[in-house]
């Protein structure tokens, strides 16, 4: 769980950061699209691992679940079940193929085509963490991102912005 000084910080600068980030990848996915159907050609995959390996280095934590100080104080074992029904979703994902997955949501897509929406939940498949935790060298990563002068976001602590304990939890009750 993030502290709910570095929610307060992070909270704008998320949505940014993640809105640049996703705003890379689909614009990386439209071109796959784009190539498939012979309209143009993708000439870099921000969705390939080598690429990104390359150029970013290795994973970035990009999308995060926050919680209040206050409500894992007055009541952890909500906390503890909310965290391990989103890491059980996400070892259904991991396992589901992406028809599994279409199948679950398809009602809940709009009106892009079956194959775009197939190759889209593969995109994310692919480049999904699906352990969840926050190791130091990932953070660092990120946090070439985050914390600089134009975010205004100063620094802090691996420590002081994860908390790995309801995950480590979910991850004892329900080995991926």
């Amino acid at each position: 769980m993030i502290s709910k000084r570095v929610a307060e910080l992070l909270t704008a600068q998320i949505a940014s950061e993640l809105t640049a980030h996703m705003l890379y990848y689909s614009i990386s996915v439209y071109f796959r699209r784009q190539s498939l159907q012979g309209w143009g050609k993708l000439f870099f995959d921000a969705g390939n691992e080598a690429n990104w390996n390359k150029y970013v280095g290795g994973p970035v934590p990009v999308n995060a679940n926050m919680c209040q100080q206050s409500t894992i104080d007055k009541d952890p074992a909500k906390v503890q079940a909310y965290t391990t029904a989103c890491y059980r979703a996400v070892q259904w994902i991991k396992k589901s193929s992406a028809e599994e997955i279409l199948a679950a949501i398809e009602p809940y897509v709009g009106s892009t085509s079956r194959e775009s929406n197939l190759l889209e939940i593969q995109a994310v498949k692919d480049v999904t963490d699906y352990n969840g935790m926050i190791d130091p060298a990932s953070f660092e990563r990120g946090g070439r991102m985050w914390f600089r002068e134009v975010s205004g976001i100063k620094p802090v602590k691996l420590a002081d912005a994860f908390d790995g304990s309801f995950l480590t939890k979910a991850h004892a009750k329900y080995p991926g």
